[in-house]
């Protein structure tokens, strides 16, 4: 079974009558081994590095998983939450926290492989912090379907015609 990395926003919106786009939530399903699979959103960029991103884990889980989570943040989320990038991936593990991605196929938004390590400097018991470093083209405006279709649904419906 072939591993695959995601990449999907969640829209944020503000005000009640009249919703004004003010920013997404960047997700990422990414397979650190051929198991399992890590459930991320970006917390930021580093300033003094380029391409390198902080992320938190939401949730650490096993592959099979991930596609039913999809589906159900589309029902929750509805409109709001957008699969954007779906890409075929080798994990390979490096150390116990530590993970390599390697991308063959590049894509709209992923453009480089990835490089996955935990950041011990800000990791709690409450929460894992994980540096990621690797070339992202990050969606920083509102997103359509018609965009979403432009950029990769022929893409996006060949791989899930793969997935099933």
């Amino acid at each position: 079974m072939k591993n695959y990395v995601y990449y999907i926003i969640l829209k944020n919106y503000k005000g009640i009558l009249k919703k004004k786009h003010i920013g997404n939530t960047h997700l990422f399903f990414i397979p650190v081994t051929t198991s399992e699979t890590f459930y991320l959103a970006l917390i930021g960029k580093i300033t003094n590095e380029d391409n390198s991103f902080v992320c938190q884990l939401i949730n650490r889980l096993p592959r099979e998983l991930r596609h039913k989570i999809v589906e159900e943040q589309k029902k929750e989320f509805k409109n709001r939450y957008e699969v954007l990038e779906v890409l075929i991936c080798e994990p390979q593990q490096l150390d116990e926290e530590k993970f390599k991605i390697k991308i063959p196929s590049k894509g709209n938004y992923f453009l480089s492989d990835l490089n996955i390590e935990i950041n011990l400097e800000y990791t709690t018991d409450n929460q894992r912090i994980y540096n990621m470093n690797g070339k992202l083209n990050l969606e920083t405006k509102p997103v359509s379907g018609d965009i979403i279709k432009s950029i990769g649904f022929k893409k996006l419906a060949l791989v899930k015609k793969r997935i099933f």
